[in-house]
């Protein structure tokens, strides 16, 4: 959404805000106005334009109420779907993008046309006999995991029709997807498809004939990195004694969202509505304790917004200023490019001072010049040796070797016209690159000043507690958790004498029920219940966050509710309990009014400090460079730390940070890296992570220390995506895999293949370089390979491997394996055989095999 839409998004908000009163009299009134308000978007997920008038909203609510709301700006890859249609005998509708991948970003590679299949719910009987390679399929969203059929028997793109399943988030989560393939997913409602497609067939449609012959979609997704933004505000305690302890307490503003534009997010506003309400009472009634208000952003990324909010006070001082100080070198640097590159005046004169200058400002752009002609004129050596293609290679050579020569030089006064004609083509290049270094560099600064603010608030107390929020309005009560499911905690981590003085003084606040909503004593371990049974969905907690850190962290958290319509259309205000809601905001203004009012909150011992940060310095490998240099800007990484999921993108200067993982005295797992660079038009990936240069260490990390560093080498690339990886008699995942280019038989010289360990796909995607003939073996043991694919041929058994140009992805990958070692097999028992070697068994298993 343009930001252009942001006045017209504002308006619902002013008009709600103009018709209330300024203070809430009526029981749940506040709460009913704050979350129509926020829920009148299309979506606030972070990055969105209801994302951000929603932080005007909680600005302006917060300054109504006579308190000074200060903004924690951090950086945030997000997804952005541009326009995205279907078109269907001469008339086009629009779509709305399900993003069920969680790294690629959802494009259609240009214009997808090719008939139109209607699939059902996509099982066995309901494919059997339609030919959909090359097809768009239209199938109901209760069907599963069975898209990946679908997509397996060559289907390039998916429309999921609304059914009854549509309310329930599970069977969004369900259909999620770890391995990046590039299929392009969007959503339709009943009266959508009706309108576009009429009544569709009812049972399993048995006419093999597609719904249409011809359709044509489009649609354009691309990461982009966004600023993001935590909205916090301080209230000070009345007491002379607590008034310097701070008690911090947080909820997020924004909400997942699986569809483009379609998640109101109503009952998932549950949480800041009650802060809000809880905002107005504490700044009439202050508690003895000062309160620091923290609204979150950044809640469907694992928490971004609460990590990025715990770094900033869990840093050291010195560290965020030393940052700072960089990026001011940064941006000097920048200006001192860009005034060399904008001054130049044709011919240039002799001035050894600006030749210096101007040999590294045009260093990068030059880098990249010489490494599109060189991958150019690889293509031409690769393909046909005609003569007019020889003409073109010496052509193309010359090129590169001018390009090449204008880099060796260190003086510009003498060049020659050529010279002279390529310099002034890389120079606007060159001033497009530093002029987006510094502007990344400037909101860099801007956020490491806004993090030294927040630090600088915090610190000026001593930190209580910290508590998060996680509501919603339908339940039993509140429970308080230490944990929850955004860090696998070792087993032996027991904070229960930790958290036994705050367990009591939130038993004695809660006293008794408040209509419906009940404190649950939670906190304390039990052996009749545990901790983890009070949760019908298994979320991450902003509680973990601040308890990873070492500060005393909870998370006060509706029991009894799966908030199952979270991030999905149905999450309206219509599905609200509003009287829950009511009973539970007081029921959370007494416990929180007895967090900061309790003359102690814990013993002097706070928990283990397991907050870990991973700084990585990201290059490219260009062609013909023995060492990556060249800055991957641009590319989204994507980390796992066992469940967990963490993003980040690659700054220009070639650096990224994830904050907030946990260390390995508290988890066991590694952190795990994937990268890739997508292209903004096509979606495609254009780099990938280089297993064998990076090598394991650097993208398999032990968080062993509380700052990591790591570099990781990226490489151009071709993506290739296999499916029906499960090995059918023990239903185990085939995770044993070995690459090989069929033009020496021997590892690619550069690759890399997305996690196939998780046991949650069985899918896979390999990355190699342009031109690679890929041969694959896969096994779910060392000892022996399960599956091949070779490309052979009678004319060539071990086969000649798959051009990764024209294969991006392998359809029926299963009937191709058994092709390809029927090739390798035949002609050896055919040997055997013409040399009087026969055996009963092999010949049955021959038979039984064909």
């Amino acid at each position: 959404m343009p930001p252009r839409a942001l006045p017209l998004l504002l308006l619902p908000i002013l008009f709600l805000l103009a018709a209330a009163p300024e203070r809430a009299t009526a029981a749940g009134e506040g709460l009913r106005q704050s979350i129509e308000a926020l829920s009148s978007f299309p979506s606030r997920v972070t990055g969105s334009a209801g994302y951000q008038a929603a932080a005007v909203l909680i600005d302006k609510r917060l300054r109504s109420l006579g308190l000074s709301p200060q903004r924690l700006s951090y950086q945030l890859p997000v997804r952005q779907a541009g326009e995205a249609w279907l078109r269907l005998q001469g008339r086009q509708y629009p779509l709305t993008p399900f993003f069920n991948n969680v790294i690629s970003p959802g494009g259609s590679d240009g214009v997808i046309n090719g008939p139109l299949h209607f699939i059902n719910r996509g099982e066995g009987a309901d494919l059997d006999g339609k030919a959909l390679a090359g097809s768009v399929v239209l199938m109901y969203f209760d069907s599963g995991r069975n898209w990946q059929l679908a997509a397996s028997l060559g289907a390039r793109a998916v429309l999921f029709i609304a059914d009854d399943s549509a309310d329930n988030r599970s069977f969004f989560l369900e259909k999620q997807e770890l391995t990046p393939l590039q299929l392009p997913c969007f959503w339709l409602s009943r009266d959508e498809a009706l309108a576009i497609f009429g009544p569709l067939p009812e049972g399993r449609e048995k006419d093999l004939q597609p719904l249409a012959p011809l359709v044509e979609l489009q649609a354009t997704v691309a990461w982009e990195n966004r600023q993001a933004d935590n909205i916090y505000a301080l209230i000070p305690g009345i007491d002379p004694e607590l008034q310097g302890e701070l008690l911090v307490v947080e909820s997020f503003f924004d909400n997942q969202a699986f569809l483009a534009e379609r998640a109101p997010g109503a009952d998932a506003a549950s949480g800041i509505a009650t802060l809000l309400e809880l905002a107005d009472s504490l700044s009439r009634t202050p508690p003895k304790r000062s309160v620091l208000l923290l609204a979150t952003s950044g809640q469907a990324q694992s928490l971004a917004g609460m990590r990025e909010a715990i770094w900033s006070i869990n840093s050291r001082p010195k560290e965020l200023r030393q940052q700072a100080k960089g990026l001011q070198s940064s941006i000097a640097l920048a200006d001192h490019y860009l005034a060399c590159l904008q001054e130049l005046r044709f011919p240039l004169a002799t001035d050894p001072a600006r030749d210096t200058v101007l040999a590294e400002a045009i260093r990068l752009p030059l880098s990249r010049e010489v490494d599109d002609i060189s991958r150019r004129l690889i293509a031409l050596r690769l393909g046909k040796q005609e003569q007019a293609v020889q003409a073109r290679i010496k052509e193309v050579a010359r090129e590169r070797l001018l390009a090449r020569s204008l880099g060796w030089l260190e003086r510009f006064d003498s060049l020659s016209p050529r010279e002279e004609a390529l310099l002034q083509t890389i120079i606007p290049e060159a001033i497009a690159h530093h002029q987006q270094a510094r502007a990344e560099a400037v909101g860099q600064h801007r956020d490491i000043d806004s993090a030294i603010a927040f630090a600088e608030t915090v610190a000026a107390y001593q930190p209580a507690a910290v508590v998060s929020l996680h509501l919603s309005s339908h339940g039993n009560g509140i429970g308080a958790f230490n944990q929850g499911w955004l860090y696998n905690l070792r087993k032996t981590i027991n904070r229960t004498a930790i958290y036994s003085p705050v367990a009591e003084v939130l038993a004695a606040a809660g006293g008794e029920a408040v209509g419906r909503a009940a404190y649950q004593d939670s906190l304390r371990p039990s052996y009749r219940r545990a901790w983890d049974s009070w949760f019908l969905d298994r979320p991450a907690l902003g509680g973990e966050v601040s308890a990873l850190a070492g500060y005393l962290g909870l998370s006060l958290v509706t029991t009894g509710d799966g908030r199952g319509r979270w991030g999905t259309p149905a999450d309206t205000v219509s599905a609200i309990d509003w009287d829950y809601l009511a009973d539970q905001a007081r029921l959370l203004e007494r416990l929180v009014r007895g967090l900061g009012d309790a003359p102690r909150l814990h013993g002097g011992k706070l928990p283990r400090d397991g907050f870990a940060t991973v700084t990585a310095r990201t290059n490219l490998l260009l062609q013909g460079e023995l060492f990556a240099t060249y800055p991957a800007a641009g590319s989204t990484i994507l980390a796992y730390q066992g469940s967990s999921r963490f993003h980040a993108m690659v700054d220009a200067a070639g650096y990224f940070q994830i904050k907030g993982i946990a260390d390995r005295k508290h988890v066991l797992d590694k952190l795990v890296l994937e990268g890739y660079r997508f292209d903004e038009q096509s979606g495609r990936a254009i780099w990938a992570i280089d297993k064998k240069l990076t090598g394991k260490e650097s993208y398999r990390l032990r968080p062993l220390r509380k700052n990591l560093q790591t570099d990781l080498v990226m490489f151009h690339c071709r993506e290739t995506t296999l499916f029906d990886l499960l090995e059918p008699r023990n239903l185990r995942h085939l995770t044993r895999l070995n690459l090989f280019d069929g033009r020496r038989d021997a590892t690619p010289e550069h690759y890399w293949f997305s996690r196939i360990d998780t046991r949650e796909s069985i899918l896979t995607s390999i990355y190699t370089e342009p031109g690679t003939l890929l041969k694959v073996t896969l096994s779910d043991t060392v000892l022996t390979n399960k599956l091949v694919l070779t490309n052979g041929s009678p004319e060539r058994p071990l086969g000649l491997g798959y051009p990764v140009n024209s294969y991006q992805v392998l359809s029926n990958t299963s009937h191709h394996a058994a092709r390809d070692a029927w090739t390798l097999l035949t002609p050896r028992i055919e040997h055997l055989e013409r040399h009087g070697i026969y055996d009963a068994r092999i010949s049955a298993l021959q038979a039984h095999g064909r």
